[in-house]
């Protein structure tokens, strides 16, 4: 599962990002998600109470997070989740975020998984998130 948010990610954000993590469990039994919100500047408290509680009540489930962040208040967001969660990565650049997402890609398509990971259609290269995208 990818994620891409520019700007502020609000509760209704956070909603649609759960319904997708629940259902790819219900479906899966399990999900590794990547989050690109190197253009997200700041979040609703509601969004992410709403994300870290929503992954906490499947956390057998879930195989990890992974982060590409710019913004600071973010950052400081995903170290408080990740007290909670313990599985969350953040990656210090896009290369290396892109390396790890491809890395999934290839493990998923050896493991007899058919399905890429949502939103990860697309090679990385076309993948970013921009604000420009959001129009």
């Amino acid at each position: 599962m990818v994620t891409c948010v520019t700007g502020v990610l609000m509760d209704g954000g956070a909603t649609a990002i759960q319904e997708v993590m629940l259902r790819r469990i219900a479906e899966d039994g399990r999900v590794l998600v990547f989050n690109d919100w190197e253009a997200m500047t700041d979040y609703e408290h509601a969004a992410r109470t709403r994300l870290t509680d929503a992954t906490t009540s499947v956390l057998q489930a879930v195989e990890g997070g992974h982060f590409l962040l710019q913004s600071k208040i973010v950052g400081f967001g995903v170290q408080v989740a990740n007290a909670a969660i313990r599985k969350l990565t953040v990656h210090p650049s896009r290369a290396l975020f892109e390396r790890s997402l491809e890395e999934a890609l290839r493990q998923r398509a050896l493991g007899g998984v058919q399905r890429a990971p949502e939103g990860a259609q697309r090679s990385p290269e076309s993948a970013r998130c921009a604000p420009e995208d959001a129009a």
